[in-house]
């Protein structure tokens, strides 16, 4: 809201909603004891005016965050349940109090104060901060030095190294697009420039940044939904998605395999090593 914005319209902007966030949510927390009473229902004009406070902060900030698909949809849900029994038909519903209707979005404990979102400050967080540390640290940059060893002379050994990189870097990322950005900047120009079909490179690089979020032991924000919503321990979320997310892996590095035995793919190095170099360079070698 304010530190990433790009403009100084977007900064003062920025600023003014994130103050009226933050003014807000401190109001809930230090109120939470009389508000607790009241049973998800808003009671005076103020309380209702911090509702829409709230509710409105937390939109725009996902808008600025990851863009409109987000913010519109929840906008929607949000106009359906306040005015939906205006629809005719079986797509209508009764309709629900506004008091209501906007307690238990932001005064109860549900809505915007729910599950995941206690998830997100408990769990979610910590693993995040771990991984970005990390990843600040050159971890993820040895992943890619220690897949480039293992894989790179293997046939078509670009693409193998990428799946290995983005297991590798899963572990500690838990995100596709996290994945994408990080080791497909390094193996698709790679892939491309040893002669690699875009789609295969593409196609790869999508598959195998997916499988990176269910790599343990940081796996994707959903492994910390379960702990919540079934009690079971994060290691034993853990433990259970090693296999899977193993075979995962071995069900791509086989897919490229076969692929590249029937389209004649060669990403091992020829005598001159060439493939070899081109690998070794790419990612932090000799520059």
């Amino acid at each position: 809201m304010v530190f990433d914005a790009d403009t100084t319209l977007r900064r003062i902007t920025g600023s003014i909603l994130a103050a009226l966030g933050v003014a807000a949510a401190l109001w809930v927390a230090f109120n939470s004891d009389v508000l607790g009473d009241q049973y998800g229902f808003i009671e005076s004009d103020f309380q209702l005016a911090v509702a829409v406070t709230l509710l409105l902060v937390v939109l725009e900030t996902a808008r600025r965050g990851v863009g409109w698909p987000l913010p519109l949809v929840a906008g929607l849900a949000l106009l359906y349940g306040l005015f939906g029994q205006y629809i005719p038909g079986e797509f209508g519903h009764s309709g629900t109090p506004v008091e209501s209707f906007f307690g238990t979005l932001t005064i109860a404990e549900g809505g915007i104060w729910g599950t995941l979102t206690g998830a997100s400050v408990s769990v979610v967080a910590i693993f995040v901060i771990f991984g970005a540390v990390l990843n600040a640290g050159e971890a993820g940059q040895g992943f890619m030095n220690v897949a480039a060893a293992a894989a790179g002379r293997l046939k078509a050994g670009a693409a193998k190294v990428l799946v290995l990189s983005s297991a590798l870097f899963g572990s500690i990322s838990g995100s596709a697009s996290a994945n994408v950005a990080s080791t497909g900047a390094i193996t698709l120009p790679a892939m491309t420039k040893l002669g690699y079909p875009k789609r295969l490179a593409a196609a790869v690089e999508a598959v195998a940044s997916s499988g990176g979020q269910i790599m343990p032991p940081l796996i994707g924000a959903g492994a910390f939904v379960m702990v919540e919503l079934t009690g079971v321990p994060y290691t034993g979320i853990m433990a259970a998605a090693a296999l899977p997310a193993l075979l995962y892996f071995v069900a791509v590095w086989m897919g490229i395999n076969t692929y590249a035995r029937r389209e004649l793919v060669e990403g091992r190095a020829d005598s001159n090593g060439t493939w070899h170099w081109a690998l070794y360079h790419s990612v932090g070698h000799g520059r």
